[in-house]
């Protein structure tokens, strides 16, 4: 009897264990859901109530991390992911995840840290394919600006040292040898530096070749260096290069000889960047290159060009979401009639298989002799099953039964057919589901990656298998680079419009910033309006300007608040204002930065007033 409370105590204790197990299952489902289309307050209250639940479970952490991310609360973000990795540091996922916040920061020495272990505890793994891909784009990334800050430094040191040679030569004094090396160019064969490249001055020509008939490093390297020449040099090559960039297969290469044609300030250079940006078929991240290659360019063609290259972005996202609409009916249409022949499979399965379990029975039955009956059934007589059939019944019932496993087979068959075909059939409707749901859910579209699946957050012995208990959180519904740069090609056209001046291209900026817009670019969608001349919101363009000024770079952060003092220029020419203009006083007298003094000072010039020094 002891055995048995124990057994039943024992029972009672899993039984519990199981229920609680499912509700936590339902929760993290849920919050997943209410993420995924964007619900961002109940995905935490769902996740919060799960943690509660669960509070030594790592994985709560990561998605509360997920959630905050997607809010652009970087803080809050950092502080879950990193709880996750106090629990789990073993993780991969994680790791991904909270490199993505740090890139999100601009703190890129604390994301390649993040990205290298992610590379390290799981090397064959999706995360490690993507954390290396990502970290060859930051260190390109960097190793670009610093060889266009080297440039400029260069460029700006010899016309300083031609300024000072003229005016000695001015005094009849010899001029000033250059110094023997200059700056090292990343990238370069063997750490070949600026100076001793423009001493050999490799004729462009032969540049050209390597390009054209090199190995792929050595191609690479000549299309970088080929952005160091003068748009005069180049232009003796104008024909060659556009013909090269018309045919390179290679994205990094190209990307490079787009940036050498946006030197050559010519019509057919500027044909070749226009036609790049409005191809549908090209790359985003290559036709942001040709945007901020031709951006300068103030011609009413390039504007006309921008502003339509916009519209149609705009309209193929209309269409494509009218298309899901209709695909999506017409996928649960189909889903719902397999579901039914399923049903109705699987009750046809049930019968056949109650009746095989009849038959087994007879005919085991009909194996006993009378006195083998169970002493239970003495006195009830002879039970069906305990029946002793005849020769020619037991074949029957043999034959039959043949017959009953062989349709059961052929249903099971393709009863798995039905559910595989179900499956394909959900994964296609979820990816038009989500299209739909990027609509309002906009942090998914501008997300520097999210992870494919989560881990799970049960033991192998549990039978959960990772991923399981998150229906439709697969790679094919996540979004690509291509769709992150699809986002960052359309706000940049935005940016560029706006300083283009094209008060055409206002109300397809403002359709755009709904279709593409995304919170943490609020300020410069808000900036590129007032541009244009909507100054409606000019109150959070002021504020911007009351605010402490962000930890990390500052650079970014000066460039806005010097457009916003221009803009704010503009605005009080049509709207005076005693207090904005004292502002802007007090900015030019007290800016914390230089550059601001000098846009505050550029604002009280043009509205008349004396700038004090």
């Amino acid at each position: 009897m002891k055995k048995l409370i124990l057994i039943s105590f024992i029972l009672f204790l899993v039984s519990g264990f199981i229920y609680s197990a499912d509700e936590f299952i339902d929760k993290v489902n849920k919050g997943i859901v209410y993420m995924k289309i964007g619900k961002y307050g109940k995905a935490l209250e769902i996740f919060n109530e799960a943690r509660n639940m669960s509070p030594d479970n790592p994985l709560i952490y990561y998605y509360l991390g997920e959630v905050y991310f997607r809010q652009g609360k970087t803080t809050d973000a950092l502080t879950n992911y990193r709880k996750a990795i106090e629990m789990e540091p073993k993780n991969p996922d994680y790791h991904y995840a909270i490199a993505l916040v740090y890139l999100a920061q601009n703190n890129e020495k604390e994301a390649l840290k993040e990205l290298d272990k992610t590379i390290k505890l799981s090397p064959q793994s999706i995360f490690a394919k993507q954390a290396e891909r990502l970290k060859k784009k930051i260190e390109t990334s960097a190793r670009e600006k610093e060889i266009v800050k080297r440039w400029v430094k260069l460029e700006e040191e010899e016309r300083r040292k031609k300024e000072e040679e003229e005016k000695k030569k001015e005094e009849g004094m010899p001029g000033e040898q250059p110094p023997g090396m200059g700056p090292e160019i990343p990238g370069m064969p063997g750490g070949v530096e600026m100076e001793t490249l423009k001493k050999e001055k490799i004729p462009v020509k032969k540049l050209i070749k390597r390009i054209r008939y090199g190995t792929k490093s050595v191609r690479e390297k000549s299309s970088l260096l080929l952005l160091s020449y003068s748009p005069t040099e180049l232009t003796k090559v104008a024909k060659e290069i556009i013909e090269l960039t018309k045919k390179e297969k290679s994205d990094e290469i190209r990307k490079n000889l787009i940036r050498v044609v946006g030197k050559l300030k010519t019509p057919e250079a500027a044909n070749l960047l226009l036609s790049i940006i409005e191809n549908k078929d090209e790359k985003f991240q290559i036709r942001l290159v040709a945007l901020e290659s031709i951006k300068e360019l103030r011609e009413k063609r390039v504007i006309l060009t921008l502003r339509n290259t916009l519209k149609s972005m705009i309209e193929r996202r209309e269409k494509e979401r009218e298309e899901a609409r209709k695909n999506i009916k017409s996928l649960t249409e189909e889903i719902e009639n397999l579901q039914v022949q399923k049903i109705a499979l699987n009750s046809e399965i049930q019968k056949l298989e109650q009746e095989k379990n009849s038959i087994e029975m007879k005919l085991q039955g009909s194996a006993f002799a009378p006195e083998m009956v169970p002493p239970e059934a003495a006195g009830m007589g002879v039970p069906p099953e305990f029946q002793v059939l005849k020769p020619e019944e037991v074949k029957k019932y043999r034959s039959r039964l043949k017959k009953i496993e062989k349709d059961i087979s052929q249903k099971r068959e393709k009863l798995n057919e039905i559910e595989k075909k179900i499956e394909e059939l959900e994964k296609k409707r979820r990816k038009y589901q989500i299209l739909l749901a990027r609509k309002e859910g906009r942090e998914i579209k501008i997300s520097f990656g999210t992870p494919q699946a989560g881990p799970s957050p049960f033991p192998p012995e549990m039978g959960m298998p990772p991923g399981e208990f998150m229906p439709g959180y697969t790679p094919e519904v996540q979004e690509t680079d291509e769709e992150k740069n699809e986002i960052i090609f359309a706000l940049t056209l935005m940016r560029v419009l706006g300083d283009l001046k094209d008060k055409e291209a206002l109300p397809i900026i403002k359709k755009a910033w709904k279709e593409y817009g995304v919170s943490n670019q609020r300020i410069y969608y808000i900036l590129t309006l007032a541009k244009l001349g909507d100054y409606r919101k000019i109150k959070l363009l002021i504020n911007r300007l009351k605010q402490d000024y962000p930890a990390g770079s500052k650079e970014e952060e000066i460039k806005l608040r010097s457009e916003i003092l221009g803009v704010i220029g503009e605005y009080l020419k049509t709207h005076p204002d005693k207090e904005l203009t004292g502002l802007v006083e007090f900015l030019s007298e007290e800016g914390q930065y230089p550059e601001i003094k000098n846009a505050a000072s550029k604002v009280l010039s043009s509205l008349g007033k004396t700038v004090k020094k």
